[in-house]
């Protein structure tokens, strides 16, 4: 599905605003800017991704308010795992928009934002880096299946060592090699160049960014004026 196009500073914008707003918001505040943001994915064409980490929003408190209602001791600290992953869902949906964007468009717009190369080569290959491991972590559940283990049965959590050894160990193996990867990609690239990156794509603000920027700053005031 095609949605509006959004320069990458805007959505680099969107993710510093969630990052500030999900330590000093409430429930209600959290709760609005979920709703901002499901907007915002859907805006650029991304209605199910929009769906999905809603539905993960609202499992996560759901098992919160469980853990919390009949868990004690150690048992609570699951709880309280599960409301800090919550809290930073809006985060990862704002830094889901970021990582769609092409590597080589993200570095020209972090360019000329006078960013240091110290700071734009970083950020560039950990979003590159997210959306693989993600993929990996798929193909590691499906095989899994396909040997009769499932991540999220009552035998999964009984034998929590043998899940971490089904599922981390791989993943782990499989990080380093796309680190190694990405780095040789970026290489190829001309990464290391010296010199100012181009793009193909023009870099400019259009009236869709100052629509979204304008939305998330009324929004930022709002919230932190009315829901902290």
């Amino acid at each position: 599905m095609t949605g509006v196009h959004i320069d990458p500073r805007t959505r680099l914008f969107a993710v510093i605003i969630c990052g500030v707003l999900i330590f000093t918001v409430n429930k209600a505040g959290l709760i609005i800017l979920l709703t901002y943001m499901a907007i915002y994915l859907s805006v650029q064409g991304m209605p199910i991704k929009s769906v999905k980490y809603l539905l993960s929003f609202a499992v996560l408190y759901g098992l919160q308010y469980a853990i919390g209602a009949y868990a004690s001791g150690a048992a609570a600290i699951f709880g309280f795992m599960a409301f800090f992953v919550a809290r930073f869902i809006p985060v990862a949906m704002a830094a889901s928009s970021l990582s769609a964007v092409s590597p080589g468009e993200l570095i020209a717009a972090l360019q000329k934002l006078r960013l240091p190369k110290a700071v734009i080569i970083p950020l560039a290959v950990g979003l590159r880096f997210m959306p693989c491991i993600a993929r990996e972590f798929s193909a590691i559940r499906d095989a899994m299946h396909l040997r009769g283990i499932s991540p999220v049965s009552f035998h999964a959590l009984a034998h929590p060592a043998m899940t971490m050894e089904c599922i981390y160990v791989p993943l782990l193996m499989r990080s380093m090699k796309i680190s190694d990867e990405l780095a040789a990609s970026a290489s190829a690239r001309g990464i290391d160049n010296p010199g100012v990156r181009t793009c193909l794509r023009q870099l400019r603000f259009r009236l869709a960014d100052g629509i979204v920027m304008l939305a998330f700053f009324v929004g930022a005031i709002t919230i932190s004026l009315f829901f902290e």
